[in-house]
């Protein structure tokens, strides 16, 4: 069973190692802000994996240590924990760099910053009790600490992967949009599979508890960078936005008011209906009526028309 295990975390770190090498392709082919906390994350985790795979290997495959000394053990918690903290925190800085400035997503920013200071100072706490007096595994207090680690984590991955998801990630090329998605979508792939975890561990004593189902997330996290490498690679990663404003003189010939202006600076960054309706705080409904007045007035029938039309006068 322990090589079972064994083989499952090479596969793991295998898996990182390639997020981590996409990653720093990605930030030498394009420009873009999002990538440095993407890689932070990634070494972040990267590192927490490779923690725990050692000892794991030297404990239980080698059997070359015994119980550790006390110095050891807290030495190794505290490490481990200092990498979970670095870990939130990026995962808030990724947030906290999205494009947006309507009120949804300033709000999302807001809240995934309380959200992270709380697990934080959840997790702190936690270790604090542990250090000056360790509760029974099976304590009503220890079952506390893990329930309420448990909710405050799936509160702020689930913050970080709704951000990801709806941001409006304006201007930004495509490998980068690919990469930001794909974490938000694991991040919320991480809820369920979070609850499973606490109650398999709450209800059932198992054998491979060194693994943990949060490393499904943390795989597709890094197929999701490495599909974004390789579309870089492909040459279809740098497209670039071809009109970052509607001029005055153009708006006047076409007279179109500032809110269409916005919809037509949106629209050449490749942003959907859904994404500028996001970024307005309007409706999905309210930007179709936009787009179609939008067509109307300069008389075209689809967005690159407008753009090649708008681009031209």
């Amino acid at each position: 069973m322990e090589h079972l295990i064994l083989a499952l975390y090479v596969l793991v770190f295998s898996g990182g190692f390639a997020g981590l090498a996409s990653l720093f392709m990605l930030s030498m082919r394009v420009r873009s802000r999002l990538i440095s906390p993407l890689l932070a994350v990634e070494l972040a985790f990267l590192a927490e994996l490779g923690l725990v795979t050692a000892y794991f290997y030297l404990t239980s495959v080698l059997g070359l240590m015994g119980p550790l000394p006390v110095g050891v053990e807290i030495a190794i918690s505290l490490l481990s924990l200092s990498l979970t903290i670095v870990l939130y925190l990026q995962m808030n800085a990724l947030v906290s760099l999205l494009p947006g400035q309507s009120r949804r997503s300033k709000g999302i920013r807001k809240a995934s910053g309380i959200a992270t200071a709380g697990v934080v100072l959840f997790f702190l706490l936690g270790a604090v009790v542990g250090l000056a007096a360790p509760p029974p595994d099976n304590s009503a207090f220890q079952k506390l600490l893990t329930a309420g680690s448990y909710v405050l984590s799936g509160i702020a991955v689930g913050l970080y992967g709704f951000a990801a998801l709806f941001a409006p990630l304006t201007g930004e090329p495509s490998p980068v949009r690919i990469a930001v998605r794909g974490a938000g979508f694991m991040c919320l792939l991480f809820l369920p599979l979070s609850l499973v975890e606490f109650l398999v561990e709450t209800l059932v004593t198992v054998t491979w508890r060194p693994l943990s189902l949060e490393y499904l997330v943390f795989l597709g996290l890094n197929a999701f960078f490495v599909a974004a490498c390789v579309i870089s690679l492909s040459g279809k990663g740098n497209e670039r936005v071809i009109l970052e404003t509607v001029s005055g003189e153009t708006a006047a010939r076409f007279s179109l008011t500032p809110r269409e202006r916005d919809m037509a600076a949106m629209i050449a960054k490749g942003l959907t209906n859904k994404e500028i309706a996001w970024e307005l705080d309007i409706s999905p409904a309210t930007v179709r009526t936009h787009v179609y007045n939008l067509f109307q007035k300069v008389g075209v029938q689809s967005r690159i028309e407008l753009l090649n039309k708008l681009i031209q006068n």
